[in-house]
């Protein structure tokens, strides 16, 4: 019998409103991410309150969570979702503290069985800028994802411009 990962994904909930709140504030995820500014705790709670199933509006976030505790350490997207090919783009950002833990890798476990088993999904794709991320990369790498490409000078960060590498994931029937 295998070992339950460490990590639940679940809905989001008005009491992730400090999580969403940290995460959307840190520089430091600005320079993997297009978020780029910060967002009020006003902006977050609306948001929070008016979530909109993946068909209404092609995306869906999702809280990655401990499995004792519970306690809220990040979140999960799917985004660009698309109904008709069967894939969308994924995302996975944990608090500063919870990286390098296994934390990632066993959201990205879960986030690709729901969109395989749940959703159907044929394929899903990750982007990442090849520097200053070297975390990601290796995920994805380890997690089987190759490289389907290379957007060139794609990404700006710290006053300068770096490749996107994109990433994906096909399932494989059978």
């Amino acid at each position: 019998m295998t070992k339950p990962l460490p990590v639940i994904l679940r809905a989001l909930e008005p009491e992730d409103l400090e999580l969403l709140y940290t995460i959307e504030n840190d520089p430091e995820v600005w320079d993997v991410t297009a978020i780029g500014a910060p967002c009020s705790r006003y902006a977050l709670k609306q948001y929070v309150a008016s979530q909109q199933t993946l068909g209404e509006c092609d995306q869906l976030r999702l809280v990655v969570a401990l499995r004792d505790s519970g306690r809220a350490i990040g979140i999960a997207d799917l985004t660009d979702y698309d109904a008709i090919d069967r894939r969308a783009e994924i995302g996975i950002v944990l608090l500063r503290s919870e990286r390098g833990k296994g934390y990632g890798a066993a959201a990205l476990s879960l986030l690709e069985a729901y969109a395989r088993d749940r959703l159907r999904l044929h394929s899903l794709l990750a982007r990442s800028a090849t520097e200053g991320n070297d975390a990601a990369l290796a995920l994805f790498r380890s997690a089987g994802y190759e490289q389907a490409g290379t957007l060139k000078d794609w990404h700006y960060s710290k006053g300068k411009y770096s490749d996107m590498a994109l990433f994906q994931k096909i399932f494989k029937k059978g």
